[in-house]
């Protein structure tokens, strides 16, 4: 049997971004990527925009679950 994961970390909905991931390094990869697109694209994201929420609860986990659907 076979079972498909995928892993979400970004949503997106019209001009909105969001960005979901399980520690601060992950994060910055993630911005790291969103600032070559809009590079490349010749797009400026809006960090007077941004905003962010740590789960304090998961940042004190040592193994942090998946999000998966």
């Amino acid at each position: 049997m076979l079972f498909w994961s995928i892993i979400v970390d970004a949503l997106a909905y019209a001009d909105d971004l969001v960005l979901l991931a399980p520690t601060p390094s992950t994060m910055r990869n993630l911005l790291a990527i969103c600032d070559k697109c809009a590079q490349k694209f010749s797009t400026v994201l809006n960090s007077l925009a941004a905003r962010s929420l740590l789960d304090r609860a998961a940042a004190l986990l040592l193994a942090v679950p998946l999000f998966c659907l």
